[in-house]
């Protein structure tokens, strides 16, 4: 908290730059936010210093609950955290016991956050409930993302809103296209750089 406090104290010129320093370089292991900073550092560094914060997990705490409304992504810093989802592509199967009663069975899929990776990346783009739960299995630090703010920061820069836009269209089809097998770790195979070297090309030609 005191660390907190001496940060908010400091020129906001200073705060930015130790925000980017600080969640920067840990977000843009995830391929959005990699193509985000190529295209425009300046929305990387508005949304880690207006649109993130840090959040602190202990051991066996539960980041969310399967079902709940879901109002930020998040980024694994440090720490292990791991989503538990009984899997809806697998039938339950029906069981007779000796007193004839049917038992549902799931199986039950666990995956493992990677730093840096996106965690419900799909609250940026649309309307989301967590499917799975998220623990902590050790003390962690996460950095959340604001899904409002990230849209506020994204449409005040035309340079990256527009390709933003066609990206959730994408994003959201692949949503829809993959409904029963799409939980909050999800690896998308979708770009907002169709070519990561399409912006170096465009700046080069400016």
């Amino acid at each position: 908290q005191m660390e907190i406090d001496l940060v908010k104290n400091l020129p906001e010129s200073l705060q930015f730059d130790l925000h980017e320093e600080a969640r920067g370089q840990v977000i843009t292991a995830d391929p959005l936010f990699r193509d985000i900073s190529r295209i425009t550092r300046t929305v990387l560094r508005e949304l880690t210093h207006s649109a993130m914060y840090d959040l602190f997990t202990q051991h066996d705490e539960v980041v969310f609950f399967d079902g709940h409304s879901c109002h930020r992504a998040l980024f694994l810093d440090t720490g292990v955290l791991k989503l538990r989802r009984e899997t809806e592509d697998v039938k339950p199967t029906l069981e007779r016991t000796q007193t004839s009663t049917l038992v549902m069975q799931y199986a039950l899929n666990v995956k493992t956050a990677v730093r840096g990776f996106c965690i419900s990346e799909q609250v940026l783009w649309t309307k989301w409930e967590h499917r799975g739960s998220l623990h902590a299995k050790a003390n962690c630090r996460i950095i959340a993302l604001d899904a409002d703010k990230f849209g506020v920061v994204l449409c005040g820069h035309a340079d990256i809103h527009m390709q933003a836009a066609r990206y959730a269209r994408r994003y959201v089809l692949h949503l829809n296209q993959n409904s029963d097998s799409v939980c909050d770790i999800d690896r998308t195979p979708i770009r907002l750089l169709s070519d990561p070297s399409e912006r170096e090309k465009q700046l080069e030609a400016c």
